[in-house]
């Protein structure tokens, strides 16, 4: 299964830690109103010295706020890639043969497209015809009159749901679709509801990893 999303987390923790200690150029007296320049993804910003708060934004980011998230980010890395590793050895008789297709959350209902994963992301098959950087090199949005034959290779499909279990919108969008029913993982029974597909930190990713062994488990017995 994939690392989460967590190309810059390391980066971003430091910052989050320095912020919230207060540590950097610049008086640490929130009465002279003095600030600080702290390097980010896109260049140098001025911060206050004492920011007496922290504003987070996009789903990703409140995650990295959590309280001690940088003092166990060692330790929960490497629980996180022990737990793959197992499952990797636990389904290297079922998984490395199958094509796997993934049906993700952010369809395009308006657009009338569905929303698939491919290679390098939760499909574990298929290349995106144009790469356009970042999710699009790993996805791409076809029609709803695509369905067949943008999954119609897959032997096994996983789709996104939520953490209780309900589906959203832009997944519903395409199951209650005539089409559907036209792949022939679908015809078998074989799509999976995953859960946990938006970690963004080690600890929330362990989750990741327990909802994939509980979703893909059936392919042991099949």
């Amino acid at each position: 299964m994939p690392e989460p999303r967590l190309a810059r987390t390391a980066g971003a923790l430091v910052l989050v830690a320095g912020l919230t200690a207060g540590r950097g150029s610049g008086s640490d007296d929130p009465a002279t109103g003095t600030t600080r320049v702290r390097t980010a993804d896109n260049g140098d910003i001025t911060i206050p010295a004492t920011p007496k708060r922290v504003v987070a934004t996009g789903y990703a980011v409140p995650a990295l706020l959590e309280a001690g998230a940088l003092a166990t980010f060692d330790t929960g890395r490497e629980a996180y890639r022990t737990k793959t590793r197992e499952l990797a050895a636990k389904y290297a008789g079922v998984l490395p043969r199958l094509r796997c297709a993934h049906l993700g959350a952010y369809g395009e209902i308006a657009n009338g497209d569905a929303h698939r994963e491919v290679n390098g992301s939760w499909g574990a098959y298929g290349q995106v015809e144009v790469k356009g950087g970042g999710s699009k090199d790993v996805s791409e949005y076809p029609s709803i009159e695509e369905l067949p034959s943008a999954f119609g290779e897959a032997e096994v499909i996983t789709c996104t749901v939520n953490a209780g279990g309900s589906t959203p919108k832009g997944v519903r969008y395409a199951l209650d679709s005539p089409l559907w029913k036209a792949p022939p993982a679908v015809k078998a029974g074989k799509v999976h509801p995953l859960r946990y597909t938006e970690a963004t930190t080690y600890g929330s990713a362990l989750a990741t990893a327990a909802a994939v062994d509980r979703a893909l488990e059936p392919l042991l017995k099949s």
